[in-house]
């Protein structure tokens, strides 16, 4: 502006300059063309990064501009406006928040329980409605809506819950209604909300000492619950094991047949009953028993091995009618 208000005296000086005074024609020629350089340059006007500006002239709100160089008409003046994300923090912390002191908000529960609250909400203006914006509240958007609603809404939202709930398991379902709260209050001004953030809920000693009683409990049945689920496993393991010995057994016993589930994996299922086809004869028993021997004999932890032996150091393990191994302890003669 005060680039145009130079160019508008030097044009008027240049004007008389050349009508009045002939001998001076040259000094009006200057004084115009500087005149004219001053319109231009203050016609030009840069708009910074992460702002949008609003055009005001002879009392009437234009279109907002954009980042960027811009050229509007030098009586016009521009009100910037920040379209980067800004954050309002409410707390009792010292150093923190835009007011100075405990700036918590009380809130009420729905038992009538107390407790003070520190928020943080992020939100930014929205570049097209800047101008609309300006025209209804002007530039102190931040104390007259942003401060206002928020500490409305927080309020509002802790009304809706019992005090303990709020401060465990219902934080938040709170966090979402004051959200809902702001985004109805404050989204239709021309902002827009990105984020809202319960940083803290203080309570008095007899509901924090309730909270702890609650907390406790909820840990202790969780933990009963992981021992109970611990426990189904450890019994599932051992069934699948007793099992798995049983069907070993019997497939030893009796044989078994494979056959193919639906996915083309093969199983193979001990027989039974008529099925059966004893598989522990005398022969296989024998094998059983040197390869159990050989097995014995190799194992790292085994350095002697004593067994029963009868006079022709033959191993004492007789095999009856039935198939059935019986050992036969040897006698010493007097």
């Amino acid at each position: 502006m005060g680039m145009f208000v130079l160019a508008l005296f030097l044009a008027v000086g240049g004007v008389v300059a050349l009508v009045v005074a002939k001998q001076a024609r040259w000094a009006g020629v200057v004084a115009l063309v500087v005149a004219g350089l001053a319109f231009v340059a203050s016609s030009v006007r840069t708009i910074e990064p992460g702002e949008v500006a609003v055009p005001v002239a002879f009392g009437s709100a234009g279109d907002p501009l954009n980042a960027g160089v811009q050229l509007v008409p030098p009586w016009t003046n521009l009100v910037g406006i920040s379209v980067r994300t800004d954050e309002y923090t409410m707390t009792s912390t010292q150093g923190e928040g835009a007011v100075r002191g405990d700036d918590s908000i009380e809130v009420k529960g729905r038992d009538g329980a107390t407790g003070r609250v520190d928020a943080t909400l992020l939100f930014r203006v929205n570049g097209p409605d800047a101008t609309r914006l300006f025209k209804e509240t002007g530039t102190d958007y931040v104390n007259k809506i942003i401060r206002t609603t928020t500490r409305t809404c927080i309020r509002d939202g802790f009304t809706s819950f019992n005090m303990i709930e709020a401060a465990t398991t219902a934080r938040g379902d709170v966090q979402t209604a004051i959200t809902d709260c702001l985004r109805k209050g404050i989204e239709p001004r021309g902002l827009t909300i990105e984020s809202f953030q319960l940083r803290r809920i203080a309570v008095d000693d007899t509901v924090q000492r309730a909270i702890d009683s609650k907390v406790a409990a909820q840990q202790n049945a969780e933990q009963k619950q992981f021992e109970l689920q611990a426990a189904r496993q450890d019994a599932e393991r051992k069934r699948i094991e007793a099992k798995a010995v049983s069907d070993a057994q019997q497939i030893i016993k009796c044989g078994a047949k494979s056959s193919t589930n639906a996915e083309g994996q093969s199983i193979v299922t001990p027989l039974q009953g008529d099925e059966c086809q004893n598989q522990l004869t005398p022969e296989y028993l024998q094998w059983y028993y040197v390869d159990s021997l050989s097995k014995l004999v190799n194992a790292p932890n085994n350095s002697v091995i004593i067994l029963p032996f009868d006079q022709k150091l033959t191993p004492l393990l007789n095999i009856d009618s039935n198939g059935k191994p019986q050992v036969t302890t040897p006698t010493t003669k007097p």
